[in-house]
């Protein structure tokens, strides 16, 4: 089960994402009702201030946690997929959904300007609302000295909900849908595949690529009869420095890390099919080692080729025959570049330090890649002195990085000290060593 919380000031819209959620058949157990329900059965008639001294009181004689102790065993009632909690307000709160559903648990913070809030308060008819703008100020107030303010910058997902409610609901609707139906935490929609304004949304934000051309990559295709009388077109899509939250995006920058997805429809170039341009990584500072970096298969299917350089010749060719879920390092002192031999869309994630410019120069001065690999076989690049065989290997699931087939590598910014192989790589010989021997 997974459960889902909003967080958010009042009148900020968590109702409305509850209902929301009601409409889509989603279970919805709400904190403030437990609330509500304490006050009935004291006796108190359902005023804000009734209300509010409830939960102040349940959290003092309880714990801070108090009221999400006592939804728990509501929440396991429901037998769906995922349930959703409206009314989290403290990080006691959000610790205790932490430790009773893990990774299953997910928090969405809600954000909208006071002048807005005070509006829609005015317009909705709860008993326990205000009547007038120092109230409100009174209870946002009320609920920062519950930790409220706190436990939002901790949400895994933030919304802003500033435009109509129709266009809210829809966006609420969108989310929701895909953590019910999904099994990975990653939101992925391409729209307009064979469009320049290709746009893809991540999480509930909308990121534009970068383009590859075909003409950017004139002198590493291996049909040249075929280059000569083609059009310029679109080959792939970069998508750089994502993150689902402002959380997320601080705690992948203070570690030096940056999270990309790359999008390659299929398509053959003449006899080659689709491939990326190929690049290898500079050296980390102060030392003699390159920097590595590892790919996803999110979706589709990815032929990686790593390439070892010794001075005009390649002493190493390995290719990883990757497929959805996989997971594949490229070692320090590797060239690569990913081939789409397939029929589907390839989207792949990458998680690699942020602070280097790939080095691509060495793989156009060859007029490509150790090796071709075209639609009836795999040609050996003349360019180069002397290329090795080329061997093919698994792809590099190890449990102990991290790494596991269908687990979805963006979770690691919940523990990015595993990712620290990426920036210090001089320290972690043992994990390179017998990677695709």
């Amino acid at each position: 089960m997974k459960l889902i919380a909003f967080v958010g000031m009042p009148a900020s819209g968590k109702s409305e994402a509850s209902a929301v959620a009601h409409s889509l058949k989603i279970p919805v157990v709400s904190m403030g009702d437990e609330v509500r329900e304490e006050a009935a059965r004291r006796g108190l008639p359902p005023t804000d201030e009734n209300i509010g001294g409830t939960g102040t009181a349940l959290r003092r004689d309880e714990g801070m946690d108090a009221i999400a102790k006592r939804c728990v065993p509501k929440i396991r009632t429901h037998r769906g997929a995922v349930v959703v909690v409206d009314g989290t307000r403290n990080i006691e709160e959000v610790n205790y959904f932490k430790k009773q559903f893990g990774d299953d648990f997910k928090l969405i913070a809600i954000n909208a300007p006071f002048d807005l809030r005070f509006e829609r308060v005015k317009k909705r008819a709860r008993s326990d609302d205000m009547t007038g703008i120092e109230e409100l100020k009174r209870r946002d107030e009320r609920e920062k000295g519950w930790g409220l303010d706190r436990a939002m910058g901790l949400a895994d997902i933030t919304l802003k909900n500033t435009r109509s409610i129709e266009e809210f609901q829809e966006e609420i609707k969108k989310l929701l849908l895909f953590l019910r139906d999904k099994q990975n935490n990653i939101y992925i929609q391409i729209h307009n595949e064979s469009s320049m304004d290709t746009i893809m949304e991540f999480g509930t934000k909308r990121v534009k690529p970068n383009v590859r051309m075909l003409f950017d990559m004139k002198d590493v295709i291996y049909d040249r009869k075929w280059l000569s009388s083609a059009d310029n077109f679109e080959l792939y899509y970069m998508y750089r420095d994502l993150s689902l939250s402002k959380n997320d995006a601080r705690v992948v920058m203070e570690h030096g890390l940056r999270y990309d997805i790359t999008v390659i429809p299929p398509r053959m170039l003449g006899c080659e099919f689709v491939k990326t341009a190929g690049h290898y990584h500079p050296c980390v500072p102060g030392t003699d080692v390159t920097f590595p970096e590892v790919y996803e298969v999110i979706s589709g299917e990815a032929h990686y080729v790593m390439q070892k350089p010794d001075n005009d010749s390649i002493k190493d060719v390995i290719m990883v025959k990757a497929k959805q879920g996989d997971k594949v390092i490229i070692p320090p002192g590797c060239g690569h570049l990913t081939i789409n031999a397939s029929n589907k869309v390839l989207k792949m994630a990458n998680w690699v330090a942020r602070d280097f410019e790939s080095i691509y120069s060495p793989i156009k001065e060859k007029g490509g890649g150790a090796y071709f690999i075209l639609e009836d076989r795999i040609v050996r690049n003349t360019g180069y002195d002397n290329v090795p065989e080329l061997r093919v290997a698994a792809p590099t699931n190890i449990k102990e990085t991290g790494f596991v087939k269908n687990k979805e590598m963006y979770g690691l910014v919940r523990d990015i000290e595993i990712l620290k192989f990426l920036t210090e790589p001089h320290e972690y010989g043992w994990l390179f060593e017998g990677l695709y021997r």
